[in-house]
């Protein structure tokens, strides 16, 4: 996929979504972080069958993994999880729990640890939970650089890879700043030490955490740098926007140059891989943010979410 062709599917998107007073205020619609980043419940019954127990889970880690059963998306942390009775009678137990949802609009590293917020609001939690999926992609970026090299690609996107590696800790500090600003502090990164692996488990990662998420990422930057309320997120969005679109343009190219040297079993679980992210994405988007963290940030309401996905999904994903 050629550059302009992203930047104009993009642009595209933003265009349709957007109300035509608005759009007309950006100059023919030039304009990551997400709607889907944050705290959901989940509630379902689950037959014990499902459950890997083998009678030595803990009834916590028990919950945890009936909760994520449960889940319509992938999960970060669990804050409260309760086990009942289910419906089904002894074969079954109810699950009731609170999770947080990864932020999009950065490349999360393989072994990345769940995290503990402490804030004193919606919004504060919110930016602190961007800053450290921003930092952490430093780390995943700095893991496609040195993959990238061990297989012989172009320089350009070695280049592109270490420009994404200063990109992410500049967005990593303004995040930070931003979060601090709204009484949040934004815990350390951990991640496990990686482990060699294959040409197709990096263009599996690249697929779902380029070609989806920071892409999905580029395109909210967008719409958060015209219409959140707060100057510094305004300001900050408008900047990562670009960034992200540069992010999101070599996941594309590092996908193409993947794909050159899979065989068919490989491309197919490749794009699996992607399909399945880009549903999960979707189905992440009904959540409703609170009122104060959609207003300030300028996040999509899930109506707009859903149309930005839906032109992403015919003209980028299909």
């Amino acid at each position: 996929m050629q550059r302009t062709a992203l930047r104009r599917i993009l642009r595209g998107a933003l265009c349709a979504a957007l109300p035509l007073a608005l759009a007309a205020t950006q100059h023919g619609c030039i304009f990551g972080s997400s709607s889907n980043c944050g705290s959901q419940t989940a509630q379902g019954n689950v037959s014990l069958s499902q459950l890997a127990d083998g009678g030595v889970l803990s009834p916590a880690d028990k919950c945890a993994q009936a909760c994520e059963l449960v889940a319509p998306v992938a999960i970060n942390t669990i804050d409260s999880c309760v086990l009942s009775a289910g419906d089904g009678g002894e074969s079954t137990v109810f699950v009731d729990c609170k999770f947080q949802v990864q932020c999009v609009g950065g490349r999360a590293p393989a072994g990345l640890a769940r995290v503990e917020m402490t804030s004193h609001g919606a919004v504060g939690e919110h930016l602190a939970r961007m800053a450290h999926l921003e930092a952490a992609s430093v780390i995943a970026f700095a893991r496609l650089d040195k993959e990238l090299d061990n297989l012989g690609a172009p320089a350009s996107l070695r280049l592109a890879a270490r420009r994404a590696i200063a990109d992410e800790r500049r967005h990593a500090r303004v995040m930070a700043t931003l979060a601090w600003k709204h009484g949040a502090a934004v815990p350390p990164v951990e991640v496990s030490a990686p482990q060699p692996r294959k040409l197709v488990d990096m263009a599996i990662e690249n697929a779902v955490e380029g070609c989806v998420r920071e892409t999905w990422g580029a395109l909210v930057a967008g719409w958060q740098a015209a219409r959140a309320e707060d100057d510094g997120v305004r300001a900050a969005m408008r900047a990562i926007e670009r960034d992200e679109t540069r992010h999101a343009e070599l996941a594309w190219e590092v996908a193409r140059f993947a794909d050159a040297r899979l065989d068919d079993d490989e491309r197919i679980r490749v794009t699996s891989a992607r399909a399945i992210a880009v549903e999960e994405l979707r189905a992440s988007l009904s959540h409703e943010q609170p009122r104060e963290v959609t207003t300030a940030l300028g996040l999509p309401t899930p109506s707009d979410a859903a149309r930005l996905h839906a032109h992403l999904a015919a003209t980028l994903w299909v």
